[in-house]
């Protein structure tokens, strides 16, 4: 039994901003790793000229602002700093001589290097070390750093705020050491406007919210090939994100190692949908990595990330092609899903083609703590084509849902999950539940998990090693729509087509091919040719797996997240007899094969060897 509703309602309400400001390239191929940015360790002594300022000629409108020195300050020196280029982008003038003029969109070049912030030039909101951007500026960074000085004195100051209506892009840049006071947000940025990164990273920031980031009152945040690392939120929410009514866009990016402390709320990311919110809140993440983030104190949730609604608004979590590993919390170490305030909050997701993994739930206290991969309380998520696996949930009075803790309460909406075509093996709970528990506060509330095509299996916990009712048979907790897998039988897979008590034949968690790991099927696996053609066909399974393999391989797709396949060619192996001799290889080399047979005096035979399921 849980009472942290109206806990979260008030934590949230401190996190607000005391004041705001009025009013990409391509992703990379599925399969390629989020860049690890060799050039973030930058030597200035190799930089040994730096350009004279000019507007160079372009083709489309705005100036072209050449930084010239490595101090970012203010000085009629006769060369270009960041602060007078930003400040001549800003006013679309000269109103700094050592730089061109600022004309519309404008380009500021700034060379590989580290320029460290070591003054406020904005005050307002807890500070900001650049301008504010107020126009549209492009920050083409080749690598650069912009840091605040950990020298001793140093004020407090975030690194950059755009405003509402500004339009910011960076491109190959670091954003590092940002530091705002402890009644503000946004410690390497503040956005109220539109933020683009492209290969970025921010790093060591810290804040009371959205240690790396807040993205505040409608604004669009788009993060492309870039890192989010190191970042605290020392106030509670949003170690390195924290989106508040606005929009999130991560693409072949990586948020790792970020910390949210206190009673704390997304280690990784908030999406809030607050009272403000005159859309949908939304969050998207493809081809990206949430990984070893931590919620951390008494009452935590969503180590990697946190998605919440209030009463009337609604917070959407799109996730594709993605791996949430590594996280901690105390509830929803992987991902949370909750609701506050009023009885028409709408929270909900969909996790397609994505990896849920080894995060782990614990409460120190010992008292409480459940969803070790997903805590879904009082919201709706769909899991597609996706894995849940190794989450655990440690030792406590109350602990359950070692994969899935989905509950639901009175005068709030029901807790549901839908699984299609989803693996959910080798989850943990000390307690109830090792891969599911489905709870309801009383006979007025409902929580509901619904399987087909799925695999569960492999699970453990001293209660439901599979699957847990915690609703007191208050309502149907485990609703099966068919053909589905279970090495036991708790989980309520009592359809014609479904498979109770039959052990799949899984490979363990590993890259098998496609941007995440599988468990892949192994040969004789009775999943293999035992799903429902239909749904694999259907939007959201579309007639792929996971990894973006085909469905189905055979003349039917397979049960669970991924789709066997035969050897990728037609012919898988072939013999060749020479006499006494016989030479086995596969198909590719059946070219070479012959030659070599020939000279050994191939008697003209070849034997095809298939091989089946």
């Amino acid at each position: 039994m849980r009472s942290r509703l109206l806990a979260v309602l008030v934590l949230l309400s401190l996190a607000i901003p005391t004041t705001a400001l009025a009013g990409p390239q391509p992703p990379l191929p599925a399969d390629q790793p989020v860049p690890q940015r060799a050039w973030i360790a930058h030597d200035l002594e190799s930089v040994s000229v730096l350009p004279q300022s000019a507007a160079s000629p372009q083709s489309g409108p705005g100036a072209i602002i050449t930084v010239t020195t490595f101090n970012p300050n203010i000085v009629a020196d006769g060369q270009c700093s960041l602060i007078e280029a930003m400040v001549n982008a800003n006013d679309d003038a000269a109103t700094h001589a050592d730089c061109p003029a600022g004309s519309g969109p404008d380009t500021i070049e700034l060379p590989t290097g580290t320029y460290t912030l070591t003054l406020v030039y904005d005050g307002g909101s807890g500070g900001t070390g650049l301008p504010i951007v107020t126009g549209t500026i492009t920050i083409n960074g080749h690598g650069a750093v912009v840091t605040r000085s950990s020298a001793p004195l140093t004020p407090l100051f975030r690194i950059m705020r755009v405003a509402a209506g500004g339009n910011l892009t960076l491109n190959d840049l670091t954003a590092s050491n940002g530091a705002v006071s402890s009644s503000n947000s946004g410690g390497g940025a503040l956005n109220n406007g539109m933020l683009t990164c492209n290969n970025c990273i921010l790093e060591d920031n810290t804040a009371l919210a959205g240690g790396g980031i807040n993205n505040f009152g409608g604004a669009t945040l788009v993060l492309n090939n870039s890192i989010l690392r190191n970042n605290l939120a020392d106030g509670n929410v949003g170690g390195a994100i924290y989106n508040r009514d606005s929009n999130v866009t991560l693409s072949n990016s990586a948020v790792h190692d970020n910390t949210s402390s206190g009673y704390a709320i997304g280690g990784g990311i908030l999406s809030w949908a607050s009272w403000t919110a005159t859309t949908t809140t939304t969050l998207t993440v493809s081809h990206s990595q949430i990984m070893n983030n931590t919620a951390a104190g008494d009452g935590s949730t969503g180590g990697g990330i946190s998605n919440i609604a209030v009463s009337g608004q609604t917070a959407l979590l799109m996730m594709t092609d993605s791996t949430v590993t590594g996280n901690h919390a105390q509830f929803g170490a992987g991902i949370s899903f909750t609701i506050t305030d009023g009885p028409s909050p709408d929270s909900r997701g969909s996790i397609i083609r994505s990896t849920i993994s080894n995060n782990h739930a614990a409460d120190a206290s010992g008292v409480n703590a459940d969803g070790g991969g997903i805590d879904v309380t009082s919201s709706t998520v769909t899991v597609v084509n996706s894995t849940i696996s190794g989450n655990t949930v440690a030792p406590a009075a109350y602990s359950g849902g070692g994969g899935v803790w989905v509950g639901g309460y009175v005068g709030y909406p029901a807790g549901v999950v839908h699984l299609i075509n989803s693996t959910v093996a080798n989850n943990a709970s000390a307690n109830e539940g090792g891969a599911f528990v489905s709870w309801a506060e009383s006979a007025d509330a409902e929580a509901m998990v619904t399987s087909v095509n799925t695999i569960v299996s492999g699970n453990s916990a001293p209660a439901g090693a599979n699957c847990w009712d915690d609703t007191g048979g208050l309502t149907s907790p485990f609703v099966s729509t068919g053909y589905n897998l279970e090495n036991l039988d708790t989980c309520n897979f009592d359809q014609p087509t479904d498979h109770p008590n039959t052990g799949p034949l899984l490979g363990a968690l590993a890259n098998n091919g496609g941007p995440t790991e599988t468990h892949a099927l192994l040969v004789g696996s009775p999943a293999i040719d035992a799903g429902d053609n239909s749904t694999c066909a259907a939007t959201p399974v579309s007639g792929i797996d996971q990894r973006g393999v085909s469905r189905p391989q055979g003349v039917v797709c397979d049960i669970g997240a991924y789709e066997y396949q035969e050897s990728p060619t037609a012919v898988s192996l072939v013999a060749l007899e020479a006499g006494s001799r016989a030479l086995e290889a596969p198909c590719l080399l059946l070219a070479a094969l012959c030659l070599v047979a020939l000279a050994l005096g191939w008697n003209g035979k070849l034997e095809v060897l298939g091989r089946k399921r």
